[in-house]
């Protein structure tokens, strides 16, 4: 694949691949704006088909040039229109942002190369590798999370869209901390409610999406709160075994089977009540009781005690290029069909253990960590009001200061002002008394004459 695109777009070269998949391959590029700065940048290519076999395999079927030829045109089509939904979507800085794309049909074989570039971020999962977000210590990142990517589903929802497969996978962060929502491949406009097909990734898939019910906007609120249980209960679903114990295929299709048929949600293991209540009251079996607009949940979310949650800024290390594609850079899924998730838990990620919750600590030492964390944290918002209070005091007297030189600069300028304005009228007083007599001397002796 590298040799086809070693000129991917004009002025662009390529970096490095960050990471590969079954849908296409993605690369970080750079092009220099002529400054003597580079530009960096996500490359997505995808290519259709995604191998010569595949064409041999539709000839052996009585495919021609021309039937082959129309089907993937019609591929590439079906991909396309989600650049038309990306466009609708710039402009909101919790949404993955797109910046342009190439189709370049194959020369000498049947087929095409769809080249999409964006913005270089790092996925959820690799994310949460390098700051270990799953303890009771980063609550305040996954409330950060779960509004920012409220504030996405707000914009789609001004254009009717709905996402179908919010998941880790798809929600990336920038060095500044923001979280954004991309792979829009399955996304979908809707009037109001979609009868549609098993889309998405049953991991993190509504109940009425997986039975071909009737549905609206609320499946990516659903999908939207298993993330963020994913996320407090050590990166595992719902009736999933914790680290260090490593799920079987059989308890994730039993845990998956639950889910389905509408079982309580037991609570994740971290997080505030709060928090855990916001997080089940998203993730609830019947869309009436879940929230009812994306707005709502993020106002729950930010009302939270202590969500004040601006995220520091930490540097961010590039994907390696083992990292699987849907781990890395990806707002286009080029085209990509049902996604069976049940081993989703089961990610080597997901094997790791919580710093918080070693294999070989008994249990009260767990909960006397918790509650060492809760103390600390509690602790530290309150050193930080109490520094805020204390370092705002010189501030205000200076400003206390400033207001009292003001104030004895205008009094003494009002004093000179009356004193000159008297010694004015003095003058005045003594040139009126002064030409009055001179007139009552000249009337004196003009009536002496006359008599």
């Amino acid at each position: 694949m590298e040799e086809k695109i070693k000129s991917p777009m004009p002025g662009w070269r390529i970096i490095r691949a960050i990471g590969r998949g079954s849908y296409g391959t993605v690369y970080e590029v750079e092009k220099d704006d002529g400054y003597g700065e580079g530009i960096r940048s996500a490359l997505k290519v995808i290519s259709i088909p995604e191998t010569p076999s595949e064409i041999e395999a539709y000839r052996d079927d009585g495919y021609d040039d021309a039937s082959l030829t129309a089907l993937y045109k019609s591929r590439v089509e079906d991909i396309t229109a989600e650049f038309r939904l990306m466009n609708k979507l710039k402009g909101c800085n919790n949404i993955v942002s797109y910046e342009d794309h190439t189709i370049v049909q194959h020369d000498h074989d049947i087929g095409y190369d769809i080249m999409i570039r964006m913005e270089l971020l790092t996925s959820l999962p690799k994310y949460i590798d390098q700051r270990l977000v799953n303890n009771l210590d980063d609550e305040k990142t996954v409330r950060k999370l779960g509004a920012d990517i409220c504030r996405a589903l707000e914009r789609c929802a001004r254009h009717n869209i709905i996402h179908r497969d919010i998941k880790p996978q798809n929600i990336f962060v920038n060095e500044e901390g923001d979280f954004k929502l991309g792979d829009f491949g399955i996304a979908k406009t809707s009037d109001h409610t979609t009868k549609a097909t098993k889309t998405g990734t049953y991991g993190y898939m509504a109940p009425e999406v997986y039975w071909g019910k009737p549905y609206n906007a609320s499946v990516d609120i659903y999908s939207l709160g298993l993330v963020l249980y994913w996320l407090l209960n050590e990166r595992r679903g719902p009736f999933l075994p914790l680290p260090p114990q490593i799920p079987t295929i059989q308890q994730a299709t039993e845990a998956l089977e639950r889910r389905m048929h509408g079982d309580a949600l037991p609570t994740p293991k971290h997080g505030s009540e709060e928090l855990k209540r916001i997080v089940l009251k998203a993730c609830a079996y019947n869309p009436k009781d879940r929230y009812t607009s994306p707005t709502e949940m993020r106002q729950d979310l930010e009302r939270v005690p202590g969500a004040k949650i601006i995220l520091p800024v930490h540097p961010i290390d590039r994907p390696n290029p083992d990292t699987p594609l849907e781990e890395t850079i990806g707002v286009v899924s080029g085209g990509a069909g049902l996604q069976n998730d049940l081993t989703v838990s089961a990610h080597p990620n997901a094997t790791k253990e919580s710093p918080a919750a070693d294999a070989d600590t008994t249990e009260d030492a767990k909960q006397n960590q918790t509650n060492s964390n809760r103390e600390t944290l509690i602790k530290t918002d309150s050193d930080k009001k109490r520094d805020n209070d204390t370092s705002s005091l010189p501030c205000k007297d200076q400003e206390s200061d400033a207001k009292g030189e003001s104030k004895k600069k205008q009094s003494n300028k009002r004093r000179i002002f009356i004193c000159i304005a008297a010694i004015l009228a003095a003058l005045i007083i003594a040139l009126i008394i002064i030409l009055g007599n001179g007139r009552v001397e000249c009337y004196r002796d003009y009536f002496i004459v006359h008599r």
